[in-house]
């Protein structure tokens, strides 16, 4: 293992969970506006937006793993998979609430 194949998982990894964390923060400081039903909707933009941009880095550091998993330690592995991992299962979540709204029964 050199340096050269764990300093891309390392980077993709650290900007997704900047993006993570920042995506709930900047959900927290900011201010909903609006009227009625759409009352906070920007919110929901900045935290949709920055999960977005957090899910693209956690892609590049599933596919960086994957593709050095013969060169890199089993830790390494873990650490570059984490992130498409959290970020698949908060997509799954949000999959699955929409559908449970829409089919509902009652």
């Amino acid at each position: 293992m050199d340096r050269k194949s764990t300093l891309p998982i390392l980077i993709a990894s650290g900007a997704w969970l900047i993006c993570f964390l920042l995506s709930f923060f900047l959900w927290w400081l900011t201010a909903p506006t609006g009227d009625s039903f759409a009352r906070g909707m920007n919110r929901l933009m900045i935290l949709l937006g920055w999960q977005a941009v957090g899910f693209l880095f956690a892609i590049a550091s599933g596919i960086m793993a994957f593709s050095m998993s013969q060169r890199i330690s089993s830790r390494l592995k873990w650490l570059g998979y984490t992130p498409l991992l959290v970020s698949g299962l908060c997509v799954l979540g949000v999959v699955l609430l929409v559908l449970y709204v829409q089919f509902r029964p009652g």
